[in-house]
């Protein structure tokens, strides 16, 4: 790859990954966010597909033994997390434990079932699948750490310190798993366990960009 790619392929990076957000925050409402992220996601999958392999394939092949060996390891480290999520909650703010699901259950509800499809599987389409394969040649094997940044970073728009901090330390861990296990779908798959977690805990507050009724 010559130096002028590289520098257009750095520039790419920085305006889709660093002005995304700004733009988000400023020029678009809360409501049309996930609209924004569901196009941004499917642009990527068009762009690498038409030169490399179809994202079909992450989710029609047989599920590999990275992919079994890193399950096993999610699992664990789900637990972990969730257990750190729950201390952390009865103790700072017991009074938001359970407080989607106790207080809008319908919309809790329809928010598991909807979560992986319309926001998990855009990120991770973007965040790991897309970046790794476009902007490995500017990171090289170091690049789930700006990936993990990037994903925190896009957070910002929630306007509060947590959500770009959770997302950092978990898109570090979806990076991780991506990378290991070379599988978009196991990605999807624990940020979608997590999601799940801190929405039923109580931290869905941070991570919600409208009010909920119901």
């Amino acid at each position: 790859m010559t130096r002028s790619v590289i520098a257009r392929r750095a520039l790419e990076c920085v305006l889709l990954f660093g002005s995304l957000p700004l733009l988000m925050l400023w020029l678009i409402p809360a409501a049309g966010w996930p609209w924004l992220l569901a196009f941004a996601g499917l642009a990527c999958i068009a762009a690498v597909s038409l030169r490399g392999p179809c994202v079909r394939r992450c989710w029609s092949r047989r599920w590999s033994n990275a992919e079994r060996a890193a399950l096993r390891a999610i699992g664990v480290r789900w637990l972990a997390v969730c257990l750190l999520l729950l201390a952390a909650i009865l103790v700072l703010a017991p009074q938001r434990f359970l407080d989607l699901p106790r207080e809008h259950t319908m919309a809790w509800l329809l928010l598991l079932v909807s979560y992986p499809v319309f926001s998990v599987l855009p990120q991770e389409t973007l965040y790991r699948w897309f970046f790794r394969l476009r902007y490995r040649p500017l990171f090289g094997r170091r690049w789930m750490m700006p990936s993990a940044l990037a994903f925190g970073w896009a957070h910002v728009a929630f306007l509060n310190l947590l959500a770009p901090l959770f997302c950092t330390v978990g898109g570090l861990l979806f990076a991780h798993t991506h990378q290991t296990s070379r599988s978009l779908r196991l990605a999807v798959l624990e940020h979608s366990a997590y999601g799940a977690v801190l929405f039923t805990f109580g931290y869905g507050e941070f991570f919600l960009s409208g009010p909920l009724t119901g």
